[in-house]
């Protein structure tokens, strides 16, 4: 009763539609559209691996492969600005403070500029002795990287602008128009890789301009829908103070930022591991890592998507001090990315080698999917559930235990063992160093809760009293 004469309360104009209605069929309406978001994108990331695996070759897809910890650089930078922004507008949004949204929207894009600078002015410094470090001196796999990876930076302004429209519209709740653009965007980049790959012959130059233009093109018509009033928050706001809300936002989204840096990271300790320990197998090994990265963002992203509908309903309510609703929103969230993540372990344990086929005829790569993927999730159930508590405590604006739940793992325990492993384990250590660290993260998560829920009265360190 209570949450619908809030609804009828609201003006229609300032109307939030996270704030009334049952949670369960919120959170349906809510993280379907980002869902679907999730997986056109997780499917692009497939697609653009088969076009350079079929119509380039196996060292195109290698060299793309060693680029990854660079990729994964420019991801953590962009999410940095548009994860801590998200928290702070649906905060703002849960108690009608549109003003100051569209002060924090405004200011989050100048604090992207200066991100995405600062990612051009390191690559112009440090970027090509980087690239011949991931490719281990090898001037071929070092040519092409460079070719992929330098557009993707030199034009990250796009990507950083078009990640932060896509956050703000998503804690605004036009989940139905993001997943039209997203999907759109997606589509559209499939399209032009497959010209500038198969057609035009460009290679992994072809498939970094795909990516490039199909954000340009997704970016206008996101900038057209502000300008022309179909969303609450605007384009451009009058800023008293050009930093308004930087503090807040870098400390919310260094948490998830970190954890992109820490993939980033990983994947490069884990292909200089390699480098020492795979002996002649390197190649073979290294193209199975770059099927299996494929995979298993795949697989991520749909989670991700699950955690982010969660973050909006939960900021929002907890900004209109709701404290029911969210957690019921955190409840349904865990449930969902339980069931999820269940049935993809399955999956990827049964069906490791035909999923590997899908990539390659090379039956060695083949074989090495088959051996590594069921290792490297063995403990995918657990990851989902700290996934999905680390954006909870981000979204609760509760920036160190989002950091210990989201950082945790990579930092205090999968580079360490990574590194470690191997010289106990031989190769296979490095596989095994993911599923033992979400082990470890869930005894460090259990510890957390508990002291937490000490230190406020929240049922299990979670569950605030409404």
């Amino acid at each position: 009763m209570g949450d619908f004469k809030m609804d009828e309360e609201l003006p229609v104009a300032t109307k939030n539609p996270y704030l009334s209605g049952a949670i369960p069929r919120l959170y349906v309406k809510m993280a379907t559209p980002i869902i679907v978001i999730m997986l056109v994108n997780g499917l692009f990331t497939v697609v653009d691996a088969l076009f350079l695996g079929i119509f380039v070759g196996a060292d195109a897809l290698t060299a793309v492969t060693l680029m990854f910890p660079m990729f994964m650089l420019i991801i953590a930078l962009s999410t940095l600005v548009g994860n801590g922004m998200a928290s702070v507008i649906a905060r703002q949004l849960g108690a009608d403070d549109i003003d100051g949204a569209n002060q924090t929207l405004m200011s989050a894009h100048v604090l992207s500029v200066v991100m995405s600078g600062l990612l051009i002015i390191l690559f112009l410094l440090f970027g090509n002795a980087l690239i011949l470090s991931l490719a281990n001196q090898d001037i071929v796999l070092a040519q092409m990287g460079h070719d992929y990876i330098a557009l993707l930076i030199y034009f990250s302004p796009i990507t950083f602008m078009l990640g932060l429209q896509s956050d703000s519209l998503r804690s605004e709740g036009k989940n139905q128009f993001l997943a039209g653009i997203a999907v759109g965007s997606t589509l559209l980049n499939v399209a032009l890789n497959y010209l500038l790959i198969a057609v035009l012959e460009y290679g992994v130059f072809g498939s970094a301009l795909g990516t490039i233009l199909a954000q340009g093109i997704s970016s206008v018509v996101v900038v057209w829908a502000r300008l022309s009033g179909f969303t609450r928050l605007k384009l451009l706001a009058k800023l008293a103070n050009i930093t308004t809300s930087w503090r807040e936002m870098i400390a919310l989204g260094i948490p998830s930022s970190l954890n992109f840096i820490g993939v980033s990271v990983m994947s490069a300790v884990i292909i200089s591991v390699l480098q020492i320990f795979a002996g002649d197998a390197y190649a073979t090994t290294v193209a199975a890592y770059g099927i299996i990265t494929r995979v298993f963002t795949f697989v991520y992203l749909p989670l991700l998507g699950f955690n982010l509908a969660a973050q909006s309903i939960v900021g929002n309510n907890m900004g209109a001090k709701m404290y029911g609703r969210s957690n019921s929103a955190l409840k349904i969230a865990l449930l969902a990315a339980f069931v999820y993540s269940a049935v993809m372990q399955l999956i990827l344990f049964v069906a490791a080698e035909p999923i590997g086929a899908l990539f390659t005829e090379d039956t060695m790569v083949i074989a090495e999917v088959g051996r590594i993927l069921p290792i490297f999730t063995l403990m995918l159930v657990a990851f989902a559930q700290l996934l999905i508590l680390a954006g909870y405590f981000q979204a609760c604006g509760d920036a160190k235990r989002a950091a210990i739940f989201g950082l945790g793992k990579t930092y205090l325990f999968t580079i360490p063992l990574t590194l470690i492993l191997p010289h106990f384990m031989a190769e296979p250590g490095i596989w095994y160093a993911s599923p033992l660290s979400e082990v470890a993260m869930v005894c460090v998560a259990i510890f957390v809760l508990v002291v937490n829920a000490r230190r406020t009265g929240a049922a299990y360190g979670l569950f605030i009293k409404p």
